[in-house]
C-alpha cells in the first residue's frame, strides 16, 4: 500500500488534497502534518512513499495556546534538506497557493521555485501544482504529476 504525507498548514486546502488524492488513488494510506516541525518529524518517522508539501507554513503545529511560531517562507526546502540529511529520498510534489515566495531580496517566483527544487532535488521532485481554490486545474496539474509517480495505475 503507498504511504502519502499531506503537509500543509491550512486545513481547507488539506482537506481538498486528501479528497482529491483518496477519490483518485483508493486504498493508499495518507498522513497529514500542519507545520514544518511536524513535517518533518513525521516524515523522518513514517518514510512516506510521497510527500504532497506546502512551501510556506508555520515552524510549529498552530493550537489555541500556540501561533505556531515563525512562518517560514521556505519552509518546503528546509523539510526536504532536512530528509535528505537523514537519507530519506521521498518523492515529492510541491502544492502551494502562492504565486511567489519570500520577501526582498529573497523573493522568487513560482517558476523560479520550481527551477529551485529541480536543481537541488533532481532525484526526488516531480514538480508543483498552483491549488487555486476557485479553479479545478490544479486537479488536473496534481493528477498528471501522480501518474508521473504511480504510472497507469493511478
Amino acid at each position: 500500500m503507498t504511504s502519502i504525507l499531506i503537509v500543509e498548514d491550512d486545513d481547507n486546502k488539506r482537506a481538498k488534497i486528501d479528497e482529491f488524492v483518496r477519490e483518485l488513488k483508493s486504498g493508499c494510506e495518507v498522513s497529514h502534518s500542519r507545520s514544518y516541525s511536524s513535517g518533518v518529524d513525521r516524515a523522518i518517522r513514517e518514510g512516506p512513499d510521497l510527500l504532497l508539501l506546502d512551501m510556506q507554513m508555520p515552524t510549529f503545529d498552530k493550537s489555541e495556546k500556540e501561533d505556531g511560531g515563525p512562518l517560514r517562507h521556505f519552509a518546503g526546502i528546509h523539510l526536504l534538506r532536512r530528509l535528505r540529511k537523514h537519507g530519506i529520498s521521498t518523492r515529492v510534489i510541491v502544492v502551494t497557493g502562492f504565486e511567489s515566495f519570500g520577501e526582498g531580496e529573497e523573493k522568487v517566483s513560482l517558476e523560479g521555485l520550481e527551477h529551485r527544487l529541480r536543481d537541488e532535488f533532481p532525484e526526488i521532485f516531480l514538480g508543483i501544482v498552483h491549488l487555486r481554490a476557485s479553479e479545478s486545474r490544479w486537479q488536473i496539474e496534481l493528477k498528471e504529476l501522480l501518474l508521473k509517480f504511480y504510472g497507469e495505475k493511478c
